[in-house]
């Protein structure tokens, strides 16, 4: 364990002096293995002259749960009241904020995450009918809890069909009859449901036959194991999760090593911020203020070596060479939810 944790610092390090050197982005222009060819094209026309980009929105750290496993900068500081942190419109203006997206010169699929992102009301209603009427946004994933959205107010149809959700399910923060309530008004609204995330604790995990059950049976959709790993050793998730997920994304989820594998991600992708910062994606580089300049967001044409030392996210590392198969859809949830047979249900 205390290896682990060492091997783990030490690549953390060495990841945050090679991105201070643009090691990933020279490399990129670099690298010309062939064994990429088999990653090129697909829907997101990977290697091509007009890709697809990927726009990993992070809109808010606001949230109505308070998960001690949580990464959100609200529940970091437990101190730190809701209404104490930012969102994205406090920073600029919904219109400002889907006039910058209509300028980025390329097709890109919309990520958002938070906190919870139905918490901002009728900013987010408002920012979604905007950005969902765009031309150049070929698909927006919602990540939400699912507790919140049918407190706002209907979007019509056209967004929704824009639109999918991964609802994460927080057996800590809400019983299973009051999610399975917000579940069915979500789906009584008309929205899509690409996947649930099941987010356990150690002590969560023999629960999760029940949830499947639950939730898989009634709305047949995949229900994905994602063990918070945070405060517990590798073997033990291993150990518990081992029949409820793949064995590659297990790694992923327990903290496997990514450093130095040749990714897609940081080439086609650019992570923002809610104040407005946007970079390419993983590496910290090419900052640029998005409401000002979203045209200069432009991709790379060759895959660029991972500079983090591990990856947790199925929308980032489904790009890695390890992930051959996958990466090659925009509805990356709903990707993810065809191929692992062992996420979903016979249908």
């Amino acid at each position: 364990m205390i290896v682990y944790q060492l091997k783990k610092y030490f690549l953390r390090i060495l990841g945050f002096i090679i991105k201070k050197l643009d090691y990933p982005l020279y490399l990129a222009k670099k690298n010309t293995s062939n064994k990429w060819k088999k990653k090129y094209g697909g829907e997101f026309r990977i290697g091509m002259d007009d890709p697809v980009l990927s726009i990993l929105f992070d809109i808010t750290s606001r949230c109505n749960y308070n998960c001690e496993y949580c990464s959100s900068s609200q529940v970091r500081n437990k101190k730190r009241h809701i209404l104490r942190c930012r969102d994205a419109f406090q920073y600029y203006s919904v219109e400002k904020w889907v006039e910058a997206f209509r300028l980025v010169e390329f097709e890109y699929t919309l990520t958002i995450s938070g906190g919870e992102l139905f918490v901002l009301g009728e900013n987010f209603h408002n920012f979604l009918k905007g950005v969902a009427a765009l031309d150049n946004v070929k698909l927006i994933t919602i990540c939400t809890n699912g507790a919140l959205i049918t407190k706002m107010e209907q979007l019509d149809e056209k967004v929704r069909e824009k639109t999918t959700l991964m609802v994460s399910y927080h057996p800590t923060q809400i019983s299973k009859e009051s999610y399975v309530e917000a579940i069915d008004d979500v789906c009584c609204r008309g929205w899509h449901i690409g996947m649930f995330v099941y987010v356990m604790e150690a002590n969560q995990v023999d629960q999760y036959e029940d949830a499947k059950k639950m939730l898989t049976d009634r709305y047949a959709v995949g229900l994905l194991a994602n063990p918070d790993v945070k405060n517990n050793c590798k073997q033990q998730k291993l150990k518990a999760c081992g029949k409820y997920i793949s064995r590659k994304d297990l790694f992923q989820k327990v903290g496997s090593t990514t450093f130095g594998k040749f990714c897609f991600f940081p080439a086609i992708a650019y992570e923002l911020s809610a104040t407005g910062i946007a970079y390419r994606g993983c590496t910290g580089k090419g900052k640029t203020n998005f409401i000002h300049n979203s045209k200069s967001l432009y991709p790379l044409k060759r895959p660029v070596p991972c500079p983090l030392p591990v990856c947790y996210c199925l929308n980032k590392y489904a790009f890695l060479e390890d992930f051959s198969e996958r990466g090659r859809e925009l509805d990356l949830v709903g990707e993810y939810a065809k191929k692992e047979k062992n996420i979903v249900n016979e249908m």
